[in-house]
């Protein structure tokens, strides 16, 4: 160890900054595609669907993963209406590692102008997840309600269904993978 009090407070610095980034190596940023496909439309008997993606980050390690509060674009499928509506996501969360008899899937978003007149509708999910490490994929079933969004937070509407999700590759990766398959392709002809 070098005794000069600057040097050794850089080697502390850099000793620690290693193994910080040793500690979280399994903790990947990246887009997470959401699917989910509910049995009832509140207040109707149609089956509807929301799909959106949004930046989360993920453990290689044991498939948890964590979406931070953001806003963004949701598509939605209720009936015979197909649109895009704007949401704004409170927290999701999942850990399939959890303890059994766990929540271990919780999601809570918002989204706006729904159709039909259901307004503002703030949505509230749990439920189970299942990890595919193999393309990190997860999915799982989920109960919940949808309640109108005001300050008084009144009522509730019962929701069920299925939901999954997928990271979403970079764009570099779709194109490396498309390159890798030309040169496979290549070697055999």
């Amino acid at each position: 160890m070098i005794s000069t009090g600057g040097t050794t407070l850089l080697l502390m610095g850099l000793a620690s900054s290693v193994l910080c980034s040793t500690a979280s190596a399994d903790l990947v940023d990246g887009q997470i595609e959401f699917s989910l496909e509910f049995e009832d439309y509140p207040g109707y008997e149609l089956p509807w669907s929301a799909i959106f993606a949004v930046q989360g980050f993920y453990d290689d390690g044991d498939g948890s993963f964590e979406v931070p509060t953001g806003s963004g674009s949701i598509d939605l499928v209720v009936g015979d209406f197909s649109g895009t509506q704007q949401h704004q996501w409170l927290s999701i969360y999942a850990n399939p590692k959890a303890k059994k008899g766990d929540a271990v899937f919780e999601a809570e978003f918002v989204i706006y102008d729904m159709p039909f007149g259901l307004s503002d509708q703030q949505i509230e999910l749990s439920g189970g997840v299942a990890w595919q490490p193999a393309g990190n994929r997860w999915s799982g079933e989920f109960e919940g309600t949808a309640s109108p969004y005001t300050p008084f937070g009144a009522g509730g509407s019962p929701l069920s269904g299925t939901w999954s999700a997928q990271i979403v590759p970079a764009p570099g990766a779709i194109a490396l993978l498309g390159l890798g398959g030309l040169a496979r392709r290549r070697r055999r002809d």
